[in-house]
This record gives structure tokens, sequence and C-alpha cells, in this order.
């Protein structure tokens, strides 16, 4: 939305954001990245294996630290996407609620990847 700003003089209020995404599917922008997760337990996991540091809220150990390697029961994936966004709010504008269940501060990240499509012109 930063750049949508040169639109703001216009005076068109919140069109300017509608217009600029149109402007940014023409002019379409790719980002080569990787992005590692823990996949969340299964229900048979979280009964089963719930330890006493878990009960407490102790998550050490659980975030790697930048220099280590990302573990190995991690998920990566490793792509160009157009779009990388994790967000902990029910919606990021007037018309995109793209998360209504979600409770700020729960610890819970909806992640939205969209991948680039290539598309050859025969």
């Amino acid at each position: 939305d930063f750049e949508s700003e040169v639109l703001r003089c216009l005076g068109i209020g919140g069109l300017r954001v509608d217009l600029w995404a149109v402007w940014r599917v023409i002019n379409l922008r790719k980002y080569r990245a990787r992005f590692s997760y823990l996949p969340p337990p299964s229900k048979s996991d979280e009964t089963d294996n719930q330890s006493e540091e878990k009960k407490e809220g102790n998550i050490d150990g659980v975030l790697p630290l930048p220099t280590e390697d990302i573990p190995t029961n991690w998920k990566t994936i490793e792509d160009d996407f157009i779009l990388v966004w994790c967000h902990q709010a029910t919606h990021a504008g007037s018309n995109a609620h793209s998360s209504p269940m979600s409770k700020l501060q729960d610890g819970v990240f909806q992640v939205m990847l969209i991948r680039y499509v290539y598309m050859h012109i025969l």
C-alpha cells in the first residue's frame, strides 16, 4: 500500500488502493523466497505428547536461531511468489476479511502464499 501513496493527491479516497492493485496485477512482480514453518500438531499428538513445558507455555527451542539450520520436522517451500502475507488480524482492509475468526495475540499467524505461474505464449 505504500506505493499507492502516489495517488493520494488525486483525492479519490479508498479507491486509490483498488486502482493500485489493478496496476500491480498488470505489472506483476515476482519474488524468489524460501518459507519454512513448523506444521501444527495433529489432535492426537496434542493429547498424547503434551509435556509440562507446553502446558506452562514454554516455547524455548521451538523457533531456531537465524544462524541454525532448519529442524528436520519443519516444512520448507522454496519458489517464486507474487505474495507472501503473514497476519494476525481478522482483516487487512475494509474489503479484505481474510481470517474473520482470528484473535489478536492468540499466537497464530495466518499465512497466505501465492506462487508465480509462468505463462508461455505460443
